[in-house]
């Protein structure tokens, strides 16, 4: 996981809404999980406000959903999932299919905007990204 993605998530574990009890839990860790379907439009229209529904594997049943990684830079929105897993030495692999979603307000009025799901790291320990160009009309 590139430096960038990693700062960002000791931002979200430091800043969160939790309390710091929640966040002191023992054998619990933050898992960065890719999203592998999601539901764009093929465009968007400026001020409207889209829901977007997405999907991730939730890999045993010891993981529970965290936050949304969501970081906007620009027209470029990168996404994954971020889940709690506490490890109690009973885990199980599930391969639930979680559904959920995020309102997205568009605000510009022309242009791209750059949807980047988080796939995981390729061998050489770089991010990659399924990547989603969608347009903005009048």
């Amino acid at each position: 996981m590139n430096k960038y993605l990693f700062y960002c998530m000791i931002f979200i574990v430091c800043f969160s809404a939790c309390s710091s009890d929640d966040l002191q839990t023992d054998n619990s860790v933050l898992e960065i999980l890719p999203i592998e379907n999601i539901s764009l439009p093929e465009s968007f229209e400026y001020n409207m406000v889209y829901t977007i529904y997405y999907d991730y594997t939730q890999p045993t049943n010891c993981h529970a959903f965290y936050n949304l990684y969501y970081d906007a830079n620009g027209d470029e929105r990168i996404i994954a999932v971020v889940n709690r897993k506490h490890d109690n030495g009973n885990c199980q692999s599930t391969d639930n299919q979680i559904i959920r979603s995020f309102d997205f307000h568009c605000t510009k009025q022309q242009g791209v905007y750059i949807f980047k799901l988080w796939q995981g790291e390729n061998s050489d320990g770089e991010d990659e990204y399924l990547t989603y160009e969608i347009p903005v009309i009048d």
